[in-house]
């Protein structure tokens, strides 16, 4: 069991894993604040919620639901998360974190470039100090074999084919 605690000071404790202790951690800060859930309907967010995206054409059916609601203007329940205050809500998260989840996106792919621009500068770099070792010491010097290139006379001598 894994305690994890919300921005109202309160502990709670989920019998899941990691990823989903970050996930209820991430509604709860929203909805600490926002106060238009109870805990029950955090639990069962976490129950269902799924390693699988919704596809795109549903979140346009949905966003489309959300805003043709407004044109129904008796719409009323008693279900906390079908009131219209907490859809949109619900949408704007939704919103707030795929603007994250991109901007994330974009720095783990800027920071791989970097990375492997900075291993392609580090193995050149290493390759003239390599050719610097055998310029300077030759290429069956010790200096050699320290900086790893193999020396000349630890070279297996060629076999002679047979006629």
């Amino acid at each position: 069991m894994v305690a994890a605690s919300d921005h109202c000071g309160n502990y709670r404790n989920f019998w899941c894993a990691e990823r989903s202790i970050a996930i209820a951690h991430k509604i709860e800060i929203a909805l600490c604040h926002r106060g238009t859930l109870l805990r029950d309907e955090i639990e069962r967010t976490l129950m269902t919620t799924s390693s699988k995206r919704l596809s795109r054409q549903i979140i346009k059916n949905d966003t489309t639901a959300m805003t043709g609601l407004d044109t129904v203007p008796s719409y009323a329940t008693d279900r906390r998360e079908a009131t219209p205050e907490a859809i949109r809500y619900a949408y704007e998260t939704m919103v707030k974190l795929q603007n994250l989840e991109t901007e994330q996106a974009e720095t783990a792919r800027a920071t791989a470039i970097a990375a492997r621009d900075a291993e392609i500068t580090f193995h050149k770099s290493v390759v003239a100090m390599r050719e610097v070792v055998r310029g300077k010491y030759g290429s069956d010097s010790l200096e050699a074999r320290a900086v790893g290139l193999t020396r000349t006379s630890d070279r297996k001598p060629a076999k002679s084919k047979k006629k």
